[in-house]
């Protein structure tokens, strides 16, 4: 028998007698002296080790010193109805001091499919962040091609379903509008981070990018609704700049801190 097919045997049976052993793995246990010391090691007696008392009690006194009192982890449709929640009223008190000029304005085939992407994806953020925030949640599309698809969405529907007409204030109107929905995104970002912080952030700059995108819907929302613009060059540009924008400051935000970590 080899060395390899002696330790084999020996793990098999432990604290196996030299007796029971076959006679090839006798014979080299008598040939082999690292085998043989091997064999003794394991057929002798186990040794336990303890600690000495005064130590084993500092030890004991300074993990329970450390110890504090945590609550317990949301799950993740107590997440899912928060972000919903906070995504709804960012919306309805939005609309409620802004007004709904756009929606005067706007034929209704574009505002119905402009609003559905809008509300769409809120609700697939809060499912994807939720999901984000539950350690062992399976995720039904990884949240960075997630936020991609929204975008692209709303800006394909904007600029095939608006019409194309520039306005000689385009650059003065934009920036304008864009900050204006910039502020009720960071308005929504606040307890969207606050209900984030509760969760196990496991990927920090992909939960800041889902939380700051989601935030960017809502400001999104408030100006597509109260914006007298109704353009596709304005809608297309300015107000998808407000979720883009917002999703990429999370991202920094979440990076930075994952660095920070």
């Amino acid at each position: 028998m080899t060395c390899r097919q002696i330790d084999a045997l020996l793990d098999e049976g432990r604290n196996r007698p030299a007796s029971a052993l076959p006679r090839a793995a006798a014979d080299h246990l008598s040939a082999c002296q690292r085998c043989r010391g091997l064999f003794e090691l394991l057929e002798g007696p186990s040794t336990q080790f303890s600690l000495p008392p005064a130590v084993g009690a500092g030890i004991e006194k300074m993990v329970l010193r450390s110890l504090q009192p945590v609550s317990p982890m949301p799950s993740h449709w107590v997440f899912l109805l928060s972000f919903l929640g906070v995504f709804a009223v960012g919306i309805l008190l939005g609309s409620t001091l802004v007004g709904a000029g756009g929606l005067q304005r706007m034929a209704a085939p574009p505002f119905l499919a402009l609003s559905a992407i809008l509300l769409a994806g809120g609700v697939l953020l809060s499912c994807s962040l939720s999901r984000q925030l539950t350690p062992g949640a399976r995720h039904q599309m990884t949240p960075l091609l997630l936020a991609p698809l929204i975008l692209a969405a709303f800006v394909v529907v904007a600029a095939v379903g608006l019409p194309w007409r520039w306005s000689s204030r385009f650059w003065v109107w934009g920036p304008a509008c864009a900050g204006f929905g910039l502020l009720w995104s960071l308005l929504a970002a606040l307890p969207l981070v606050w209900l984030a912080r509760r969760g196990a952030v496991l990927r920090p700059a992909a939960a800041g990018a889902s939380a700051g995108l989601l935030a960017g819907l809502v400001g999104a929302a408030v100006i597509h609704l109260g914006c007298l613009n109704v353009t596709a060059p304005h809608a297309a540009l300015w107000h998808a700049a407000v979720p883009l924008t917002a999703a990429l400051a999370g991202l920094l935000l979440g990076s930075h801190s994952r660095r920070r970590a």
